[in-house]
């Protein structure tokens, strides 16, 4: 699972459907994100895209991925 993931983005008060449709895709793809079941690498697009949602780099993202 990616707690990281899921703790993000209740720091910044973001639903998984709002995040979904900020990244295009749908809720249950991003579910499977967040719970891990996308694993081991998500796409560089989409890597991108949660990364500006977040507030966060391509580089804090890489880091946290290694750690899960």
């Amino acid at each position: 699972m990616r707690s990281w993931l899921k703790n993000k983005r209740k720091e910044k008060g973001i639903t998984q459907a709002t995040m979904a449709k900020k990244i295009g895709i749908s809720r249950q793809y991003y579910a499977f994100i967040e719970n891990g079941f996308r694993l081991p690498d998500l796409s560089l697009s989409i890597a991108s895209k949660i990364a500006n949602i977040l507030d966060m780099t391509l580089e804090e993202i890489e880091a946290y991925e290694k750690r899960a």
